[in-house]
Parts: C-alpha cells; structure tokens; sequence
C-alpha cells in the first residue's frame, strides 16, 4: 500500500459504507489493492451489496436517460448547421437523385409529344 496509508483505516473505511473506488480515491492507493486488503480481511461485500450501496448514495444511474435537458438557442442553432453540413456532405440515393430526376422531367415536358 502507499506508504502512510494504514490497511486498518481502510477496511474500517470499507466496513463504515465507503465503495472500493472511494477508498481507491481517498487514499490514494490503485483499486486493486484496495480490493485486495479489503478481501483480505474478510469483508468484501457481494456484488449485489456493493450495487444497493451505490444507490442509496444515489450514485448508480444511467446519466441523462429519462432527463429533460434544455439547449439554449445558440446551442440548437450550432446543432442544426452541422447536421445540415453532415447531410450535404454524406447524402446519397433520393436527395441527390432528385436533381437528376427534376433535370429528365424537366426535359420531358419540353420535348415533342412524338419523343416519348
């Protein structure tokens, strides 16, 4: 372990309710090795344990999913510029098509009826 980290204070810390990966962060030792003193000493809690202790610390969660955000106007603008860059830029098939579909009907209706 680091050197001024007592193996003591940190299953202590573990056994208080501290994650391995807070324990990793406060004292400053690789999650590994936290795990490694944790199990060592015998208390490692299960997996299932380890994930209700993250939500009750309203840690575990899926990030914005099922949130509203809100853009500001800039923001949506800056989003709609790129995607239309982006669809320029990479459009294929019926966008393109349509110029040269306009082009034949265009010529189509000029001509002779006797040409069709």
């Amino acid at each position: 372990m680091a050197g001024s980290v007592n193996k003591v204070i940190l299953v202590e810390a573990y056994v208080k309710g501290a994650s391995l990966p807070e324990l990793s962060i406060r004292f400053g030792v690789p999650l590994s090795t936290a795990r490694y003193h944790v199990l060592k000493a015998g208390v490692l809690r299960s997996r299932s344990d380890g994930v209700r202790n993250a939500a009750e610390k309203g840690r575990l969660g899926s990030g914005f999913r099922g949130k509203r955000r809100i853009f500001s106007p800039e923001h949506c603008g800056n989003i709609s510029k790129s995607r239309l860059l982006w669809g320029e830029a990479n459009a294929t098939g019926l966008s393109k098509n349509l110029v040269a579909i306009s082009n034949i009907l265009e010529a189509l209706t000029k001509a002779e009826p006797s040409m069709w």
